[in-house]
């Protein structure tokens, strides 16, 4: 199949596809709405209409000399070239006209181009980056878990990352441009705000996670924003099952009633409901390592 044998296919499996987007700009949203529309039309890849990466096919200049034959067929090239690229702006102007309140449709309803609406909106509505940043950063200054689950908390802490990212200048060119190699110094910095994120995270879950953030700070190595998230996420999955379960769960004694001058201190997990006297070794399991067969004092 040629390449331009897609053009009556795209636009017909597209249109089932163009009311999955729950964000719709209302002039108060536009960073959430620009980072969620330009994943929707990237996944249909008419990203390049509204980035400023393409342009619009431009008709051929044939020359006298060439035979009747041959500019036919860059004549009929060039027509399926335009209304491929014609198809897929109209796409793409219909998804953006269907993701903003009515008011604001009825403001892009004229302009002729999906990269003309693109514009038009971000001029009105992103405004100064400046301003926009401070206002991110004022939201994220008082952001805690609260009486949010984890999942919750965490949806809504990288999804006001995502959006201070979108206003904030790359490291380098590599970064973006997305290439994987950068200099090393750059990376450095990249892994620094990373674990920085990191800490952000577990400082502002509840008290209730006061052992966790422990045991992510004092672990071997640094733990991704991610892999403490899905740390955090088990333990509070454990924390439920030790109650609802009674001996069947781990438990994890609370730091203040545990004597560091004890002798018989239990382990940090204790997998069984008999004295810690009694249990062998290999039901013992270390809250500094996670190993089975000694302590935490031990390990």
């Amino acid at each position: 199949m040629d390449g331009y044998g897609f053009s009556g296919i795209l636009p017909e499996l597209r249109h089932r596809n163009l009311h999955h987007s729950d964000v719709v700009l209302d002039g108060t949203n536009y960073i959430a709405w620009r980072l969620t529309i330009k994943r929707i039309l990237d996944g249909i890849r008419v990203l390049h209409h509204v980035d400023g990466t393409g342009t619009a096919p431009t008709a051929p200049s044939i020359p006298d000399t060439i035979p009747s034959t041959e500019a036919s067929v860059l004549l009929t090239v060039f027509e399926q070239q335009f209304e491929k690229w014609a198809a897929d702006d109209s796409t793409a102007k219909m998804i953006i006209c269907q993701t903003v309140t009515l008011d604001i449709r009825t403001q892009i309803a004229d302009l002729s181009t999906a990269l003309e609406m693109w514009d038009y909106l971000e001029r009105r509505y992103c405004g100064s980056s400046e301003a926009q940043l401070y206002t991110l950063y004022q939201s994220f200054s008082s952001l805690q878990q609260g009486e949010n689950t984890v999942d919750q908390f965490y949806s809504r802490y990288c999804a006001l990352w995502r959006q201070i990212d979108a206003l904030t200048p790359p490291y380098c060119a590599t970064h973006a441009a997305q290439i994987l190699t950068c200099s090393e110094s750059c990376s450095r910095r990249s892994s620094h705000d990373g674990t920085r994120r990191m800490y952000e995270f577990i400082m502002r879950l509840r008290l209730e996670f006061e052992q966790t953030r422990a045991q992510l700070l004092h672990a071997p190595s640094v733990y991704s924003l991610d892999d403490a998230f899905t740390f955090v996420r088990a333990e509070k999955i454990r924390l439920r099952a030790s109650i609802t379960g009674g001996g069947n769960a781990l438990a994890v004694p609370r730091l203040s009633s545990v004597s560091s001058s004890s002798s018989t201190r239990p382990p940090a997990f204790s997998v069984s409901s008999r004295p810690s006297s009694t249990r062998p070794k290999r039901t013992v399991i270390c809250h500094c390592c996670g190993m089975f067969g000694h302590l935490k004092r031990e390990c």
